[in-house]
């Protein structure tokens, strides 16, 4: 098959039955640029299942997808510069389901006086403030706060907030 495009879809792969008239309402989007269609992958499912497309995971240029009947799977990319309105706007329609988490909320910066989060190197053996395990002597550590009144955590700890 030549590779071409037609109504933002390029067609470089064949597609799973169904697939190519779901695509097409999914080019209806405004925000979306191009639709991406990639090779076929066989599954041995019994099941059968109508053809769903589902949101995996945002990616540089946009959204993954995956095409899924009971017999195939298919991956899909979308092209766009606003993935979260094309996320929204694909749920909404009823054109796919959304496997992503919702974004955790912000967590608070830690407060204390001084500069927050100076890298120091311990002298004694200290408490970990965020995991409680204890941070060792000769090794290196957060340092939230100005001593006497500071708190330290190991440099994975501070990363992982």
């Amino acid at each position: 098959m030549a590779k071409y495009r037609t109504n933002k879809i390029k067609h470089e792969h064949s597609m799973i039955p169904g697939l190519r008239d779901h695509l097409e309402r999914v080019a209806a989007c405004p925000d979306i640029h191009g639709i991406l269609p990639g090779p076929i992958r066989p599954l041995r499912s019994a099941a059968a299942r109508d053809l769903i497309l589902v949101i995996q995971y945002e990616i540089d240029t946009g959204l993954r997808c995956l095409a899924k009947t009971a017999q195939a799977v298919q991956e899909v990319r979308i092209v766009t510069g606003r993935p979260a309105e094309v996320r929204r706007w694909l749920v909404e329609q009823g054109l796919a389901e959304d496997r992503l988490p919702p974004a955790p909320p912000p967590r608070p910066p830690r407060k204390g006086p001084g500069i927050p989060g100076k890298q120091v190197v311990l002298q004694f053996d200290q408490r970990c403030a965020a995991c409680g395990r204890t941070v060792a002597a000769g090794s290196r550590a957060i340092r939230i706060g100005t001593p006497p009144a500071c708190e330290y955590l190991h440099v994975r700890c501070f990363r992982g907030q």
